[in-house]
Parts: structure tokens; sequence; C-alpha cells
């Protein structure tokens, strides 16, 4: 399940976790490489391995971002 967004910039951080709560390795990884298939490289992080990265260059357009953003979506949300 996917419970929490962080911000810092640019970085993204999508938190995911299971119906207990408690932090879901297994469904992050599921996501970054659902992402990875669909050409997009993410990183997971957290204590627990349970938050997926989102990060892009600093040299990036907002074309860009878009392009980006739907295999992202895709990728944590399917």
């Amino acid at each position: 399940m996917f419970t929490d967004v962080r911000s810092l910039g640019l970085m993204i951080g999508n938190e995911f976790r299971d119906a207990d709560g408690k932090p879901d390795p297994n469904m992050a990884a599921a996501a970054q490489q659902e992402a990875a298939r669909r050409g997009l490289p993410l990183l997971t992080c957290g204590p627990w391995n349970q938050v997926v990265r989102f990060i892009p260059a600093l040299v990036v357009n907002a074309d860009e971002i878009d392009e980006a953003a739907t295999p992202c979506a895709d990728a944590v949300t399917n």
C-alpha cells in the first residue's frame, strides 16, 4: 500500500506499508522493478527499503519531468 509522499526539491520519496502499517520492502522493490521495466531507473531507500525515490538530474526541463511522471506513477500504482 502506498502510504506517504515526501519531497525535497525534485527528489520525491514514495513510502510503502502493508495492511498492518508495517514497512513493505517487497512492494517497494516491485514498484522499482516495474519502473525499471518501463525504462525509468528509481532507487529504493529507507531503513527497511520501503521507500522508492525519484531523483531527476539537476539539469532537467519540464517536458522531461512529464515524460518520467507517467512510468513512475504507473509503477507505484500497479
